[in-house]
């Protein structure tokens, strides 16, 4: 048994370098594009709770920004290539991905009467809703997902991303409207949003939404070939050291171009 859990922790390990490695490439192939990463960075390092999160997390500056920077640098390369073989982004986002925000109640780990109780309650909210309540005041009020004040223009998703139910609980309705629901989670009153608000927000969430959008269109076999052969081009040097003894906490990873 203890060979065994050796081999997996020596897997993890070799798995979770490659990893760092390929987007270590992408990285250097990003920069060699001269791509600017500037404004896709701070949002990144905003989504994660800004820049006091390396102290939680109890890493260096420089690994901090090294591991944000091969994210962001992944993804501006991904959207560069899906772009160069003809992938309409707009269009792709539009048809395949919603937006919405949901009031939710929790009934896990509830007993059947304690579900009643909620029941009883998500149904009186629902009946505020559809009477013109202030949706926003009551999921304010009311909401138990711990989420919701991480994503302040509610969630943006495409296929699979959501549990089945609330998927399409927001996709079987018109933008404005809302809807009741039951997952796993609990009851959730959803309503709905428009991806165009306006043509800046639809930007945004556009740009948020590009790696996503990467990643079901992009062919695999041919974005490897496409960063190894830029890789080459621009003789981009990788340097990656590592502690084998705590590779998890310890990792120390160096670019050069």
């Amino acid at each position: 048994m203890q060979q065994t859990g050796g081999t997996d922790v020596e897997a993890a390990r070799q798995q979770a370098i490659a990893q760092i490695e390929n987007m270590s490439k992408l990285m250097a192939i990003g920069k060699a594009m001269n791509l600017d990463v500037t404004g896709e960075y701070e949002k990144y390092v905003a989504q994660l709770g800004g820049a006091d999160i390396k102290s939680q997390l109890g890493i260096s500056d420089d690994l901090f920004n090294f591991l944000c920077y091969t994210d962001v640098y992944s993804a501006k390369v991904q959207s560069v290539f899906a772009e160069e073989q003809g992938v309409n982004f707009e269009e792709y986002f539009k048809n395949n991905f919603w937006r919405a925000k949901h009031l939710l109640l929790m009934t896990q780990d509830k007993t059947d009467e304690e579900k009643a109780e909620i029941k009883a309650k998500i149904d009186g909210l629902y009946e505020q809703v559809k009477n013109g309540a202030d949706f926003d005041a009551l999921i304010k009020e009311h909401n138990e997902d711990p989420g919701v004040d991480s994503n302040p223009d509610g969630h943006i998703f495409t296929t699979q991303e959501m549990v089945p139910e609330f998927e399409d609980g927001v996709k079987n309705i018109k933008v404005g409207e809302f809807n009741l629901v039951e997952t796993s989670y609990g009851y959730h009153i959803v309503q709905r949003l428009a991806l165009d608000e306006t043509p800046e927000k639809f930007e945004e969430f556009l740009k948020q939404s590009n790696s996503k959008i990467s990643n079901a269109v992009i062919d695999a076999a041919e974005f490897e070939k496409y960063v190894e052969d830029r890789f080459k081009v621009n003789k981009a040097l990788i340097n990656v050291k590592y502690d084998s003894n705590n590779y998890i906490n310890n990792l120390q990873y160096y670019v050069y171009i």
